[in-house]
């Protein structure tokens, strides 16, 4: 379990790391916002999750 402290409590929002299956014909692991906006980024995609952040 990880645990991260943050200046603003309500500020910190845990990336729901895991299978995304939504961005090629197979799904790919997802580690961190990082990854996701770069593997989005390569496929032309956008993330509702990401703007929403």
């Amino acid at each position: 379990m990880r645990v991260i402290f943050r200046g603003s409590a309500g500020r910190y929002h845990p990336f729901p790391e895991g299978w995304w299956e939504h961005l090629d014909t197979k799904p790919i692991y997802i580690k961190n916002k990082r990854q996701l906006r770069e593997e989005c980024r390569k496929r032309g995609l956008s993330s509702q999750y990401l703007e929403d952040l």
